[in-house]
């Protein structure tokens, strides 16, 4: 996994390197031209030198990041590039200082105000107003700037230097108005603040240049990481040739309300297609009398009662899709078993209903028999708290949950957060607005609760089953050429060719 920091953190790590190791910052900066200059090649091609280019820099080091790269590129024949200078020459740092000298010393000269005319000639924007240590608010004059450039999006190439100029490095919120980047290529370590919350529709391509860090610098406190492609690949169950159903497990969905037969049908569809041996839903007997007319001939039934499903053999237990916000005392029989509980939907609600009572039944569990799947709403009745402030620190808000809840946890939404009590916070940046419909945290719950039957270590399999449910999403959307029109149930069935993109990624 690859490690996010936060702005104090890359502060560490960037003196660490120019201490430790010898980096002089200006060598440090020069390599991030040089990435810079590497991703607009690789955009442009061979009609880079004859495209337009306007550079947007401001007073910190991101500024000189982005002077660099002007001089580097007017060095390899790019004439038409215009470099704007935000602020005031006296404020700047010591190393863009150097860089605006460099680039005087080539006759180039900078503007003091970006103009709708300067981006109106352009191909590209590379930004480089503010960088990780910006903290905020966008004063109104940067403010003007941000949105003039922004008018460029979907219209000219907009390149971020580190991040969107704007976007809190630590958090992923916009701090009152940010750079809509078309790539964003992060310097050193990937930061936290690019990978949740606002920075889904502000990053655009994400790339990280490690710019001679040595990857050996390790700054006090790293407790956050992206969980990539190679990860999933590593987690993804194996299946031997010679297996029966028992090798894969029994997932069993308890449902209970008689109006909400769709929520446990996608829940086990999800199950089905995420590899469990077997998947049935529990429900009572006039719910199931409704629900087997939604049900793929492969889901089993059963209507035990609650307290003999509590001691039935070990299995995987998905509570909350359809189980209605009126069965407390189911819920809490099942908090009581030896089961691995997927708690999402109503079981969440039912949670948040019961304070103090449900806590206590927890805390009397394994952190790592329970996971809870809730969704911005969902954790701001968990927390007490408003969906802004919810949203407004999302790595704060999912550590807080599984702290108080005693649960490993599933904050979803773009960019969604998974953590422990106590462990470290893992970032899957995987999914698109197609799951912006009901039924998808369904079918999430069922894939999770069929890696769990598989044997994975919950947290293992939490983070597969966030990420197979994003990429499935995401190939819905490239099939599709929108995201508009995918169906919960779509999602599950195409968990089965995000599972095939992880087994031979060259199909």
């Amino acid at each position: 996994m690859q490690p996010l920091l936060t702005r104090e953190q890359m502060r560490l790590a960037d003196r660490q390197a120019m201490e430790a190791f010898c980096l002089p910052e200006a060598i440090l900066m020069e390599h991030a031209g040089l990435a810079l200059v590497e991703r607009l090649t690789l955009r442009f091609g061979k009609l880079l030198p004859h495209s337009r280019g306007v550079v947007v820099a401001g007073k910190g080091n991101n500024g000189g990041d982005v002077l660099a790269t002007a001089r580097l590129l007017v060095e390899r024949g790019c004439c038409n590039v215009q470099c704007v200078l935000l602020g005031d020459e006296k404020e700047l740092s010591e190393a863009t200082r150097k860089q605006l000298m460099l680039l005087n010393a080539q006759g180039f000269k900078t503007h003091p105000k970006l103009t709708p005319e300067l981006l109106e000639n352009a191909d590209w924007v590379l930004d480089g107003l503010f960088g990780t240590g910006f903290i905020g608010p966008v004063a109104p004059n940067f403010h003007k700037s941000i949105e003039l450039i922004n008018s460029c999006a979907g219209r000219k190439w907009i390149l971020s230097a580190d991040l969107p100029s704007g976007l809190d490095a630590n958090t992923g919120k916009a701090l009152g108005a940010a750079v809509k980047a078309s790539e964003t290529v992060a310097f050193g370590f990937f930061k936290r603040g690019l990978t949740t919350g606002d920075a889904a529709e502000l990053v655009g391509n994400l790339h990280l240049a490690p710019i001679q860090i040595p990857r050996a610098v390790s700054p006090a406190g790293w407790n956050t990481f992206l969980y990539t492609r190679e990860d999933a690949s590593a987690h993804l169950p194996q299946r031997k040739q010679n297996s029966h159903k028992g090798n894969f497990g029994h997932v069993t969905v308890v449902a209970g309300s008689s109006n909400q037969e769709g929520a446990p049908a996608l829940a086990a569809l999800g199950a089905l297609r995420a590899g469990a041996g077997l998947v049935s839903i529990h429900a009572p007997s006039d719910t199931l009398l409704t629900l087997r007319t939604r049900l793929r001939a492969e889901i089993q039934t059963e209507s035990l009662e609650v307290s003999t499903l509590a001691l039935a053999a070990p299995r995987v237990l998905v509570v909350g899709p359809g189980l209605g916000t009126e069965n407390w005392d189911q819920l809490a029989v099942l908090l009581k078993s030896k089961h691995l509980l997927v708690l999402d939907a109503d079981a969440l609600n039912l949670l948040s209903s019961k304070g103090a009572e449900a806590k206590a039944l927890l805390s009397q569990r394994a952190p790592t028999a329970t996971i809870l799947t809730p969704h911005p709403k969902e954790a701001s009745r968990l927390l007490g708290l408003s969906i802004e402030e919810i949203e407004r620190d999302r790595f704060h808000s999912c550590a807080e949950i599984a702290k108080q809840w005693n649960a490993l946890v599933a904050l979803k939404g773009a960019g969604t957060l998974c953590s422990g009590p106590g462990s470290p916070l893992i970032v899957v940046r995987a999914g698109d607005s197609g799951l912006a419909k009901g039924g998808t945290g369904d079918v999430l719950a069922g894939v999770v609760g069929a890696l769990l039957a598989q044997g994975l270590a919950p947290m293992d399999a939490l983070l597969l089953s966030v990420y197979l449910h994003g990429k499935s999403s995401e190939l819905l959307t490239r099939r599709n050429g929108h995201s508009r029109s995918t169906l919960a149930s779509e999602v599950a069935d195409g968990v089965a060719e995000a599972i095939e993109g992880l087994e031979c990624p060259g199909s």
